[in-house]
């Protein structure tokens, strides 16, 4: 093709003369180009594609006419130095449907079908009128279809297919099902006007590979593919985007991989299965950005550095914000490849930022910020409204002048034990009492003013059996105008000694304050308790067990009860059989290291003994239920979702509750189980113990 230099002048021109010589103004108008054409303004080229193919490094690509559509992907494999002006222009992964119903089959009142290739996983996006149909499908909640089929079958493929979708005729005006005919095809019923319907046929919008570096993008926008808007894959590096945006698409807005790396100013990533989702070694810097309305996450990170600098998010999924690490997997030879491609160093830490950022709920709901172990956080002059924070104690989360709901947000890093967010500075009554031989058998005591002796709370605190601090509850100050006293316990780790030390540690602990009940004005016949994960796990434990009071010890303490009369959890397993565990609840979370270290092993035993059996069925509170135990409220931050579950969702998962209140149901025990609720103690806890422990006691 015919190439006409850019000139540069003065500095420009010696820095560049080398690099980008004879670098070229490329042309493409969809409407009156040629893919034979030059690419010159008079005569451009018709695809955008067919100008990338051609470009050299320093060129320029122009789309045109300004604001128009382009039906096709763009793919930067090898590519260095492009500058791609998009002019408003949109790249769309959908195709115009045929208006005319003499095309479509009528097969009911104002609906009608049409038979069109199967897609990619089956994702299917329907865009009526411009925006985009989904029926609440994501790419994490439809599960791999060509997996079903590779393993189970077409058949079975084809029911899991099936059950996405409505009957078609209970389809409502605008809405869309699919139906598979074959291994290639299918039905696409649409309910309603067959006018302005478009049909998602391609998965990306840019796509980019191998050693693709210093490509620039400017006011493009990307809609309704079937993955990712911009998805980097190999060793791509410095992708500079302004005023971009992608918005719609089943997957991510923009999501790089292995240890790739982008800028974006001025975008806009909207109505995406997920916004942002950045793996492992990605490096990106995003600065004025609007992000929101997801399905899922608004942003993930699992490794690699981010700046997110005065950016807006409106959080429309159950959590806001997930930030993990997760070191490569060399079991991975694909993601390997890549990131040797990069030559960064594969154990590179991880480092969010987040810098004068706005984040809120898009529908007056809540949404969750999630860090876990290894996430580095730093978190500055920040606006949080209607998000809960669920951090792990091992990650390192770094606070610096931001409010949450107006109010001063702290530094949480214990904060997997929802209970060590903002704690009361009121010092214990009693400090660091031992309640038995182990360092760890301490606790803390808060006694409420009273004439009588007063009911006693004990906070137990979480942290997986492996962290955490006899720390007073959130809700200290209600308790103690109440009239409730409040002990707060820690207990021997997992590292310490397996299972049962943890409940038993727990049982000394509620005796020793039984047997202390006069010293401190107790009233040893009303005690609960309370705690977060672990902690709310031990508290089950205590409350359905047996009475492991021993009426013939020497030891006036171990005489005493250690039965409760009601207890409050936020988070807690209800089972810690891992068998059990991966047979009823959703994820992977019956892997959990926690877990297994509880009973003393360093990794999941595929073949259990007939002793780690009794000792996983021993250390499930639900398997001491009976229907003389005590009432209970179990609260949990995330939702009942069942399909693409990370660890911590799936350990905190809300069917724990959910189970255990059916059995509780049946034996008429009280039984609250609320969900997705803040994971911390609430007023509504509170109020839930008070009224129990204030109800006419038996003695234990």
């Amino acid at each position: 093709m015919m190439r006409t230099p850019i000139l540069l002048t003065g500095l420009a021109c010696v820095l560049l003369a080398t690099a980008f010589a004879a670098a070229t103004e490329i042309y493409v108008n969809n409407q009156t180009g040629d893919d034979a054409n030059p690419g010159t303004p008079a005569e451009p080229l018709r695809t955008i594609q067919a100008a990338v193919d051609v470009a050299e490094p320093g060129d320029v690509i122009h789309l045109l006419p300004d604001g128009a559509t382009y039906r096709e992907m763009i793919s930067l494999i090898d590519k260095t130095g492009l500058t791609i002006e998009g002019h408003h222009c949109t790249v769309s992964g959908a195709d115009p449907l045929p208006s005319d119903p003499a095309q479509w089959e009528q097969v009911g009142d104002a609906l009608h079908r049409i038979r069109l290739p199967r897609t990619i996983e089956d994702r299917h996006i329907l865009v009526v009128d411009r925006r985009a149909v989904t029926m609440g499908r994501t790419k994490y909640t439809i599960g791999r279809i060509g997996q079903i089929e590779k393993d189970e079958g077409w058949e079975a493929a084809r029911q899991a297919l099936l059950a996405q979708y409505p009957n078609p005729t209970d389809l409502q005006s605008g809405q869309f099902a699919w139906e598979p005919i074959d291994a290639e095809s299918g039905w696409l019923y649409v309910k309603g006007p067959l006018d302005h319907l478009e049909w998602s046929t391609r998965t990306q919008g840019v796509y980019t590979f191998m050693h693709t570096h210093d490509i620039t993008i400017r006011d493009l926008n990307v809609r309704h593919v079937l993955n990712d808007g911009f998805n980097l894959h190999g060793d791509t590096q410095d992708l500079a985007l302004y005023n971009v945006s992608a918005n719609e698409c089943f997957d991510n807005g923009i999501s790089p991989h292995g240890a790739c790396s982008f800028t974006a100013e001025d975008g806009s990533f909207l109505r995406n299965g997920m916004a942002v989702g950045n793996g492992h070694l990605t490096a990106t810097r995003m600065t004025r950005c609007t992000i929101g309305y997801s399905t899922g996450q608004e942003i993930m990170f699992i490794g690699g550095r981010h700046v997110l600098e005065d950016c807006t998010i409106h959080a429309g999924g159950p959590e806001a914000i997930r930030f993990i690490y997760s070191k490569p997997n060399p079991n991975l030879p694909y993601l390997m490849r890549e990131i040797q491609m990069s030559g960064k160093d594969a154990d590179m830490p991880p480092l969010y930022v987040m810098r004068s950022c706005i984040v809120d709920s898009a529908d007056g709901g809540t949404h969750a910020f999630v860090a876990v172990k290894g996430a580095n956080v730093q978190i500055e002059n920040c606006t949080f409204t209607n998000i809960t924070f669920d951090f792990d104690p091992a990650a390192n989360v770094q606070v610096i002048t931001s409010t949450a709901d107006g109010e001063p947000l702290q530094s949480p890093n214990a904060a997997a034990d929802p209970n060590t967010e903002a704690l009361p500075d009121r010092p214990p009554t009693c400090a660091d009492v031992a309640y038995g031989p182990h360092p760890r058998n301490i606790l803390n005591l808060w006694l409420a003013e009273s004439d009588e002796p007063t009911p006693l709370v004990i906070r137990i605190h979480g942290g997986g059996f492996l962290a955490g601090k006899p720390n007073p509850p959130l809700m200290l100050e209600k308790y103690l105008a109440a009239g409730i006293s409040i002990a707060a316990i820690t207990y021997r780790f997992s590292t310490d000694a397996p299972y049962p030390a943890q409940m038993l540690d727990g049982a000394r602990a509620v005796q020793f304050l039984r047997a202390n009940a006069a010293k401190w004005n107790l009233d040893p016949t009303r005690v609960a308790a309370t705690g977060g994960s672990a902690g709310g796990g031990i508290s089950l434990w205590l409350g359905f067990h047996d009475d492991l009071a021993d009426p013939a010890s020497d030891d006036a303490i171990a005489r005493q009860s250690t039965r409760l009369t009601c207890m409050a959890v936020n988070n807690a397993q209800t089972s810690y059989d891992p068998l059990f565990i991966r047979d009823n609840i959703p994820g992977p979370g019956w892997l959990a290291k926690p877990v297994w270290l509880l009973f003393g092993q360093a990794e999941p035993v595929a073949d259990p003994s007939a002793q780690l059996l009794a000792l996983f069925a021993d250390a499930s509170p639900i398997n001491h239920l009976s229907p003389d135990d005590p009432p209970v409220r179990l609260t949990y931050l995330r939702d009942d979702a069942s399909v693409g579950l990370d660890e911590l969702h799936s350990i905190h998962h809300p069917r724990f509750g959910m189970i255990l209140k059916a059995r509780m149901d049946e034996m008429g025990i009280d039984c609250e189980c609320v969900f997705p609720e803040p994971a911390k103690e609430t007023d509504a806890d509170v109020q839930f113990l008070i009224r129990h422990l204030k109800a006419d006691a038996t003695s234990p």
